[in-house]
């Protein structure tokens, strides 16, 4: 109603690829990559400090497996370049906002990276 445009950022890419293929002697590679890109968001409740900043975030995950059998070991790394990024920016709930007058706020930050190895058993 005040005209001003509310929502995600104005750009958010999606890009992904995925290779599978075996490597040696009955075992397979099977490996992903994605990278999301945000750009700049708006600034919420017209509150100046509030716009989001563009973000890539980029994954990263591999796993060597059996093909006939029950083993596969994997490693996945979530947010691979360790990008600090937030999602949300706004003042705190049920505060008095004034004009002129600083008020706290508050934000949503994401995970840093995640790295993650595994071992499986396939009991099938």
């Amino acid at each position: 109603m005040s005209g001003e445009k509310y929502g995600g950022p104005p750009l958010a890419l999606n890009v992904g690829a995925s290779f599978n293929a075996p490597v040696f002697n009955g075992w397979a590679l099977d490996a992903s990559v994605d990278a999301m890109y945000h750009s700049k968001g708006r600034k919420g409740l017209k509150l100046e400090g509030t716009a989001i900043p563009d973000r890539t975030v980029v994954n990263v995950a591999a796993s060597l497996y059996q093909q006939d059998g029950p083993w596969s070991v994997g490693l996945t790394c979530t947010n691979c370049f360790n990008e600090v990024y937030v999602v949300l920016i706004s003042p705190k709930p049920l505060q008095k906002i004034n004009p002129g007058i600083n008020s706290d706020m508050g934000a949503s930050i994401m995970p840093p990276r995640l790295v993650t190895l595994s071992l499986t058993y396939n009991f099938d």
